[in-house]
């Protein structure tokens, strides 16, 4: 048995060692829809940077003000995909982390009371939510904040139900409103994929979903407190 396993360790031994490359982001398509996007932009000068600290990540996804100008009939608006063409850089090594700053406007008449953002494949029907331990999913680390509160739309509380998904809530964007200042979230992109999407739509209306979690969130912060 060990002679026989002997050529298997020396050919390991004798392979070359390929260093990993790390996502970035080279493009960004957004998909036709009932929306408008004033500017977007794209900068990676420190590829490879997972766990950037603090205020120190110079690598920044921005699309700003997106204007979400008509709604569909019945209780959603349709969702805007932004398809978003990635490389890898074998100049670095593991996971790039972007800083994603965008603003909103509410064009469609309605009022809304939350926001939510996830990650996937594809767009409209064919589109396919990430899955979890794929490397890409939203950052939420102490050093990665996010925020939806800009007056005044001010949505206080961010869940985050899975690693892919961002649900922004306890605030409102009436009809006619835009958020302000900025939405902040950050994105891990890998190396290996060609490109994802950034999927995004407002809540108009309790979501069942929705409203069990932050029962659960305040329950559990009831028993913290007694």
């Amino acid at each position: 048995m060990k002679t026989s396993q002997l050529p298997i360790l020396s050919s390991l031994f004798l392979c070359p060692v390929i260093p990993a490359s790390g996502g970035v982001i080279v493009g960004i398509f957004p998909e036709p829809g009932i929306y408008s996007i004033a500017a977007q932009s794209v900068a990676t000068p420190n590829p490879g940077n997972e766990e950037a600290v603090g205020g120190g990540n110079t690598n920044i996804l921005s699309i700003i003000q997106k204007d979400y100008f008509a709604a569909l009939p019945g209780p959603i608006v349709a969702p805007v995909d932004i398809v978003l063409r990635v490389e890898d850089d074998t100049s670095a090594s593991g996971i790039t982390e972007y800083v994603v700053i965008e603003n909103v406007q509410n064009s469609t008449g309605v009022d809304w009371i939350g926001y939510r953002v996830e990650l996937g494949f594809g767009v409209g029907d064919d589109f396919v939510p990430s899955t979890v331990g794929d490397g890409l999913d939203f950052d939420d680390e102490d050093n990665s904040p996010i925020t939806f509160s800009p007056m005044p739309a001010d949505f206080t509380t961010v869940l985050r139900p899975i690693e892919d998904e961002l649900v922004a809530l306890d605030g409102t964007l009436l009809a006619g409103e835009f958020s302000g200042t900025d939405f902040v979230f950050h994105i891990d992109v890998p190396n290996g994929i060609t490109e994802f999407t950034l999927r995004q739509r407002p809540i108009l209306i309790p979501e069942p979903g929705v409203t069990a979690m932050l029962g659960l969130l305040s329950l559990t912060a009831l028993r913290r407190r007694r």
